[in-house]
């Protein structure tokens, strides 16, 4: 099955054409089943792998060494998505840069890759950013930021399940974002930097 990128309004990169507004947005379908995989890795105390720095590097090594890349550099399509059970990443093809592929790593080890395709009339150099610029091992520190800021609180989740690299194209900026913390009175959303610096924590 071929992931899908389409071109979106929301997504405000008319000017630079290529989006990642449809691609991995998820249908209710889809939703369940991810819950149900969470529930699941619960039950048998698989570890959050947005929390375990060692998995996160383990994870970036592994990546570069896949032998389809051949020790090559590689460009990241906009974003990265870090859940507790999965890192999903799609990756500029270094022998065919007009493909992008899309792979999934879990249970310590990445996916095949399945093609994504692309659609509108950007340049894909403005869509991408190298992968030596995204440090996996960032996660970990933006999640014990946000443990300390949950706790601070008095947040009844208090650790974190899910971050992202995110590339805004139009502006070129690029970001982690983070799950929002929620308590009964309140919600606080976070700002990060690229280096996964806090910049701002405040209340909405």
């Amino acid at each position: 099955m071929k992931n899908t990128y389409k071109l979106g309004v929301l997504c405000l990169a008319v000017s630079l054409g290529l989006s990642a507004c449809g691609g991995n947005n998820k249908d209710a379908e889809s939703s369940q089943a991810e819950a149900a995989l969470e529930k699941i890795g619960q039950a048998v105390g698989i570890e959050n792998i947005v929390v375990n720095e060692k998995v996160l590097q383990a994870a970036e090594d592994s990546l570069k060494a896949l032998p389809q890349f051949n020790g090559k550099p590689l460009n990241v399509f906009q974003n990265v998505r870090f859940y507790s059970n999965r890192i999903e990443i799609d990756i500029q093809d270094p022998n065919n840069p007009e493909n992008i592929d899309s792979y999934i790593y879990s249970g310590g080890k990445w996916s095949e890759p399945t093609p994504v395709q692309i659609s509108g009339g950007g340049d894909l150099k403005d869509n991408t950013t190298p992968l030596d610029q995204i440090k996996f091992a960032t996660v970990a520190k933006i999640a014990k930021i946000w443990h300390e800021k949950a706790v601070e609180v008095k947040a009844e989740e208090t650790e974190l399940d899910f971050a992202s690299f995110s590339l805004f194209v139009p502006m070129q900026q690029r970001r982690w974002i983070v799950s929002d913390i929620e308590t009964d009175r309140a919600k606080y959303d976070f700002e990060f930097d690229a280096d996964g610096n806090l910049k701002e924590f405040k209340k909405e």
